[in-house]
């Protein structure tokens, strides 16, 4: 799925600076990716090192960090359907299961869930600063 736009956010920038200064604690990881609906409300957020619907797809030393992520409409945390249709509009990383700073963004195509047999699979992305 192609994306419209990937960006950082202030505490993701922040990640990178502390990752860099030897005087600052180490960041965490951010292996959460929260799926947002229509209106920008959170979804469900998705352990992509632990859930089975999710993996990191990218080669090391890529630019761009990608994780893929296999939703079906039948999922426990979507539960869509005719009467209460899901629409993914974006995708955001997070260090932590719950609540935490939002580290990236990225925006997709509207995807709307809305049938038992509806699945997609959604690539979330990171846009990395380019290497010189």
């Amino acid at each position: 799925m192609p994306t419209e736009k990937t960006e950082l956010r202030e505490s993701g920038y922040q990640d990178l600076r502390d990752a860099i200064d030897p005087t600052a604690a180490p960041p965490d990881p951010w292996p959460y990716v929260e799926l947002r609906d229509d209106v920008d409300n959170p979804i469900t957020r998705i352990d992509i090192t632990a859930d089975d619907r999710a993996s990191w797809v990218h080669n090391q030393g890529n630019q761009t960090i990608r994780a893929e992520l296999e939703i079906a409409a039948t999922d426990d945390d979507i539960q869509a359907d005719n009467e209460n249709p899901v629409t993914i509009i974006a995708t955001a990383s997070y260090a932590v299961a719950e609540a935490g700073d939002e580290k990236s963004w990225d925006d997709t195509h509207p995807i709307t869930l809305a049938h038992q047999d509806d699945e997609v699979v959604i690539t979330h992305s990171i846009e990395i600063p380019e290497v010189i």
